[in-house]
């Protein structure tokens, strides 16, 4: 029940343009990718002792885990949307020139 509360977080600290929040934007929507989207698969990898990248684990994966809870895919992309906008954001924060004021005047 964390998850939606983390993308909730994530999401609205998008609309500050500071550093600090879109690095905390990118952790909390990478955590909520990692724990509804990688570690589902790689358990099904492991349980089943299918190969990871085949259509048998996504099928699978789709049966066991995301047909019972059909919330989890929506929220796996839009931690993947968020994540991918909050990364840019802060590159743009990261790269951009810092405005140096005038000496002397």
């Amino acid at each position: 029940m964390i998850e939606p509360f983390l993308l909730l977080v994530a999401g609205g600290l998008l609309l500050f343009n500071r550093w600090w929040a879109l690095l905390v934007s990118v952790l909390a929507s990478a955590r909520v990718v990692y724990s509804m989207g990688y570690v589902p698969w790689l358990s099904i990898h492991y349980a089943h002792d299918v190969p990871m990248f085949s259509s048998q684990a996504m099928q699978r994966l789709w049966y066991v885990i995301y047909q019972p809870h059909p919330e989890y895919p929506f929220q796996v992309a839009l931690g993947a949307v968020v994540f991918i906008c909050a990364s840019v954001l802060l590159t743009r924060v990261a790269l951009r020139k810092p405005v140096l004021a005038p000496v002397g005047g």
